[in-house]
């Protein structure tokens, strides 16, 4: 996808201000309000894997799905830095094509 080729690079500059730490908690904050046993997340639109990554390091067994190369590699590279094995799927979340 074209237009979030340069994008990417940039992302994280204009996210800096969302409180991503905050959106773990409150994701957290729902699976244990459901009292479920949460095995596996798809997060969609993952972008730059600013919620993939933490989740990722709290154990989570999670796939980020975007659409975009660019966001993606972003993605792999801050998870190269800090340790984190992401799996990360290019597609279009309106042909999702995704077994579990």
């Amino acid at each position: 996808m074209n237009q979030y080729s340069d994008f990417a690079f940039v992302y994280d500059e204009l996210m800096n201000e969302v409180d991503y730490d905050n959106w773990v908690k409150y994701i957290e904050d729902i699976i244990k309000n459901e009292n479920v046993e949460v095995q596996n997340i798809l997060e969609l639109a993952c972008g730059t894997g600013n919620l993939t990554i933490p989740l990722t390091k709290k154990n989570y067994d999670i796939a980020g799905i975007d659409i975009s190369e660019e966001m993606l590699q972003v993605a792999r590279e801050k998870g190269e830095r800090e340790n984190v094995e992401l799996v990360l799927l290019e597609q279009d979340i309106v042909e999702l094509d995704f077994d579990v």
